[in-house]
């Protein structure tokens, strides 16, 4: 699903880190150690396939960090709000509000939950960045807040280390112990000549060695302007140091270098097989309006669907409401999923 997903410091050290790929937000598969995990235990098929992110925020993503996206636009993203169906109502799910400097460059994040007992907003986790002179994060610390002293206590960092082009060569991820910070996994890019990621390696650190071992990569095939025509999810297998194969999407783009069409493959047994594709229709000034999601029966080739979302637009073309919808099959019809809603700032 294409649907903007607001993710802590902390779910992004065990999950994945938040890029900014030509133009659209997304989110770097390469981190979700979880995945690496199913692999390496082989499981059955189907839990491999349950493991391949349903979003293409997910399944694609140059690294950046988070505060980027948001600085390059001329209004600034001020709350999110998350709310799911929940017995033919809307109920309050998450929302993020965001505060900014004099220069406008993001400064923290705050992440409530919604307290359906007590009917209020619960604290969740605080970011704080650390921006440089061009107002790029060189480090986001995430608190979480504690219920028992009601008080924020350290989680987890981020570093970024920038190229002469200002994009993100190395991201650490760091862990805290209660009295120090531990490694937890980086994540590298390797650029061509042109500037491009050709190749996203991320390794995690071995406390009992103190080394770095590899676990993920994300290899890049990109089109003449940069964008990526297909992006190839790879696990590192240690028995046979080697890279192998886990899924890989497929990009279309129309003239205006938006995605129409992504399509996921899953790797067995030495074929690619289609699982999982998103349809993006655009209005007249290219800004997303509708977002359609279709699963694949593993081997059939047969399109069903699966998930849906509609976007309202600001006059910037950021979305100010977006609506998800999932697939009934039993009625043959679209049910509510969740809406958000996003608060921006005069531009």
């Amino acid at each position: 699903m294409t649907k903007t997903v607001t993710i802590s410091v902390a779910a992004l050290c065990l999950c994945a880190i938040q890029a900014f790929g030509q133009g659209r937000t997304t989110m770097n598969p390469l981190l979700i150690g979880s995945i690496g995990s199913l692999q390496a235990s082989a499981p059955n098929t189907a839990a491999r396939i349950a493991a391949v992110p349903d979003n293409e925020a997910l399944r694609d993503g140059r690294i950046v960090p988070p505060g980027e996206a948001r600085v390059a636009s001329s209004n600034h993203l001020l709350q999110t709000l998350d709310e799911v169906w929940v017995n033919g109502a809307w109920q309050n799910s998450n929302r993020t509000t965001s505060t900014y400097d004099g220069s406008g460059y993001e400064s923290s994040s705050l992440a409530e939950t919604w307290d359906t007992v007590a009917n209020v907003w619960q604290p969740a986790t605080k970011d704080t960045y650390t921006n440089n002179s061009k107002g790029m994060p060189t480090q986001i610390l995430e608190e979480d807040w504690n219920d028992t002293s009601h008080a924020w206590v350290n989680a987890s960092r981020l570093t970024y280390t920038y190229n002469a082009s200002d994009k993100v060569s190395q991201m650490l991820a760091e862990m805290w112990t209660g009295d120090a910070w531990l490694n937890n996994f980086r994540t590298t890019q390797t650029f061509d000549g042109s500037g491009y990621t050709t190749k996203a390696l991320s390794e995690e650190w071995d406390a009992a060695s103190s080394s770095w071992k590899p676990f993920q990569q994300l290899v890049y095939t990109n089109n003449t302007d940069g964008t990526v025509q297909q992006s190839v999810f790879q696990l590192w297998d240690t028995t046979g140091s080697t890279w192998t194969n886990y899924y890989r999407v497929s990009y279309t783009y129309n003239s205006a270098g938006k995605v129409t069409q992504e399509q996921t493959d899953f790797y067995l047994n030495s074929i690619w097989f289609p699982i999982r594709r998103t349809t993006n229709t655009y209005d007249a000034n290219n800004n997303l309006v509708h977002s359609l999601d279709e699963t694949s029966s593993f081997g059939t080739g047969t399109w069903t669907n699966s998930q849906q979302a509609d976007y309202t637009n600001n006059a910037e073309g950021r979305p100010t409401l977006i609506l998800g919808q999932n697939w009934d099959g039993a009625s043959s019809s679209w049910v509510n999923g969740y809406r958000t809603t996003n608060t921006y700032d005069t531009p």
